[in-house]
């Protein structure tokens, strides 16, 4: 058993868990052991948010090449197959890749669909049934997509052992399960065996996709990666001083917000994090990868947060005052879980001038003449 750790998040005395600093599911591959279990469990969600469900999903998924860790978009994914006319359910991986997952579509007329990546895919599907077939009623069920009317009912398998029933509408159940259940056994499964073609949608040049975007949850994971790493860089010690427990807080889940809203405002606890737009972005410390910057000027302390080199994030943290020798520090990690490193105040002078030496109104040759004067004076 190893030595307990006081938790930067609830200040436990508590076994240590491995969090990783810089979410993983954006590439991060650098772990921490200063977080209990308790904490780093309830990060879950707000981690998701962000991977799969924000404005940065589509460019994870999109920039994450396939050879990297397997990525997908979360939410629901339909591409239109007109020949079967069936709104064919899919996930988004890497690259943009359309992956259709295993299913089975059903109308009220009887007629069916079944359509799998390939053959492991469709004995997923037959397996999921066989499994589930008594039961069937007590498969997790939602109804329609959002902005289309399909006219099947749609039984997807997500995984090896879970999946989902669309229905077309309310009361679809008193005739889809009676018709799964007495027809499964002597008719479609043994079509489904004996049909040796797969039937695949074609690529798509289109699809749907519908998630719920929770922007307080994103901003909560964008906090705790800047705090995170602002432990790494000055220490455990130092991030559990007092002066820091309202946005330890916050990132625990005590989110304020506004009574007073206008008609076509979201609500949004910006105490702490605000994204700035890519129009009015005038910096960024990465090409295409993640960076988190910390500016400090007594007592102003700020992190800018680069995901993917486009997608900008403030986070202010609250007043405190310390010795800092470096006004600009900060840390670097790859999209791909293939390294990460620190970066000093040289480190970031250097990607701000050869980044942005246009800007800075020099040249590319001025630009790295400086670089060159700056590396000699460190």
């Amino acid at each position: 058993m190893g030595q307990d750790i006081i938790c930067i998040y609830c200040k436990r005395h508590a076994p240590p868990s491995r969090e990783h600093a810089f979410q993983r599911s954006l590439g991060g591959d650098l772990v921490s052991k200063v977080v209990c279990e308790r904490c780093n469990n309830s990060f879950s969600r707000i981690d998701q948010a962000l991977a799969e469900r924000s404005p940065v999903s589509m460019l994870r998924v999109a920039s994450t090449p396939e050879d990297a860790f397997s990525v997908k978009l979360g939410g629901v994914v339909t591409t239109y197959d007109e020949n079967a006319r069936i709104f064919v359910e899919l996930e988004l991986r890497n690259a943009l890749r359309p992956v259709p997952l295993p299913q089975l579509h059903l109308r009220p007329n009887g007629k069916g669909n079944a359509v799998a990546a390939n053959q492991d895919a469709k004995q997923r599907l037959i397996d999921f049934i066989d499994a589930n077939l008594d039961s069937i009623d007590k498969v997790h069920r939602f109804y329609g997509l959002h902005g289309l009317s399909p006219d099947s009912v749609a039984l997807v398998v997500t995984r090896p052992n879970e999946g989902y029933i669309r229905f077309i509408r309310p009361g679809d159940e008193d005739w889809y399960f009676p018709m799964l259940q007495k027809a499964w056994t002597n008719d479609l499964r043994p079509q489904l065996v004996a049909n040796t073609t797969i039937e695949t949608p074609r690529p798509p040049c289109e699809v749907s996709l519908y998630y719920k975007y929770a922007p307080n949850d994103v901003y909560r994971a964008i906090a705790k990666s800047a705090f995170n790493v602002l432990a790494i860089k000055r220490g455990a010690t130092f991030v559990l001083r007092p002066e820091f427990d309202s946005i330890r807080q916050y990132i625990l889940g005590d989110v304020q917000l506004s009574e007073v809203l206008g008609t076509d405002a979201i609500a949004l606890d910006q105490r702490f994090v605000v994204e700035i737009p890519e129009a009015e972005q005038h910096i960024s410390f990465t090409d295409d990868e993640h960076a988190v910057v910390f500016y400090y000027r007594n007592p102003e302390l700020i992190a800018l947060v680069t995901l993917y080199g486009s997608h900008l994030y403030v986070v202010r943290f609250p007043e405190i005052v310390f010795e800092e020798t470096e006004e600009l520090f900060g840390h670097f990690f790859t999209k791909t879980r293939s390294g990460n490193q620190p970066l000093a105040f040289a480190d970031i002078a250097e990607r701000i001038l050869l980044k942005h030496f246009g800007r800075i109104g020099i040249t590319e040759e001025q630009a790295r003449h400086a670089v060159k004067i700056l590396r000699s004076q460190v």
